[in-house]
């Protein structure tokens, strides 16, 4: 599902491949603001709030993205699009959406491939 403030639409989430981290996004510190596009590649967040519109508010919350929440960034594409993993699935978010989910680093976990 590719998730846009214009459309939600269907679509498989491609594997991961050839596009690598950005070296400028470094995680923020702790206390920050900070959003899943600010976030590094196999690295796993806690969703602390979502800000916007309602209608797409409830589809992230059906999709089961709310607050509380833990997702992995799994890619990021140059067109802003981002790969996140919830729960066991992936989905494509798009750039306007992403930067609207703010998160907070897991403490003390690695990305192990198994969330």
């Amino acid at each position: 599902i590719i998730l846009t403030d214009e459309k939600i639409s269907i679509q498989p989430a491609r594997a991961a491949g050839g596009v690598r981290d950005f070296p400028y996004m470094q995680d923020r510190k702790e206390g920050q603001h900070m959003t899943i596009m600010d976030g590094r590649i196999d690295k796993t967040y806690i969703v602390t709030d979502i800000s916007m519109d309602a209608p797409i508010m409830r589809r992230l919350e059906a999709l089961g993205i709310n607050s509380g929440t833990k997702l992995r960034l799994m890619n990021r594409k140059r067109n802003g699009t981002v790969i996140i993993k919830v729960r066991g699935t992936r989905w494509a978010i798009g750039r306007d959406i992403a930067g609207g989910i703010l998160v907070n680093p897991e403490e003390g976990k690695e990305a192990h491939g198994n969330d």
